[in-house]
């Protein structure tokens, strides 16, 4: 069990109801949103520990992380049969996604895993360089909302270089356009926030290989 205290940071009950809402946030408009408690979640589920938030007025705030027992022996990350699957694994996938932190955190997760990914945090850059290579990457990984273009926007352009481009959207919520673009084939999938990282998994292998 891990615990976390704000002593100043007492939490009003409406905040504590949506704090794990993957849009939700107490930042003002323009500065941001972090990392996103709904992503925290998402990364604990997927290790089958799970976080409690406490919140009384004058004694603050208390994030608690309850994780597993186990006796499994420690694996050093970078073995040689990572480093082999890494060589061997000839999908490429292009990682869209304006917030740092996730777009690293799926840079990360899933070069583990042996695919060569590349991330961008700016749609800009990525068609910029998606136009001189279109047909360097396999598989399209976006986020739907993001400044500059949204992710249906940005694979439609990329679509248009490369229609066998594969799109796999990544939303916190269904948005109508983009429902039309895979009823019309320009989106292969769409997937909703907070991941599972190993229906992400499954969806990567189905739509790039």
């Amino acid at each position: 069990m891990i615990i976390y205290r704000n002593a100043g940071g007492y939490l009003s009950t409406d905040i504590v109801d949506r704090i794990f809402d993957p849009f939700f946030t107490t930042k003002d408009v323009g500065v941001g949103t972090g990392l996103g408690l709904s992503l925290v979640q998402n990364i604990l589920s997927n290790h089958s520990s799970f976080l409690e938030v406490i919140s009384e007025v004058g004694k603050g705030s208390s994030f608690i992380v309850y994780l597993p027992v186990t006796n499994a022996p420690v694996i050093k990350e970078h073995t040689k049969a990572a480093s082999s699957a890494v060589e061997h694994n000839p999908i490429q996938l292009l990682v869209v996604d304006d917030e740092v932190k996730v777009a690293g955190y799926l840079e990360k997760r899933l070069r583990k895993k042996g695919y060569q990914v590349d991330a961008y945090t700016d749609a800009e850059e990525a068609l910029a360089d998606f136009s001189q290579s279109p047909n360097r990457w396999d598989l399209l990984i976006v986020d739907y909302t993001m400044p500059k273009y949204k992710g249906t926007v940005l694979a439609q352009r990329m679509k248009k270089l490369r229609p066998s481009l594969s799109v796999l959207l990544i939303t916190g919520l269904v948005e109508r356009d983009a429902l039309q673009m895979k009823q019309s084939k320009l989106l292969d999938e769409i997937l909703i926030k907070p991941l599972d990282f190993n229906e992400l998994m499954q969806t990567i292998n189905r739509l790039a290989t």
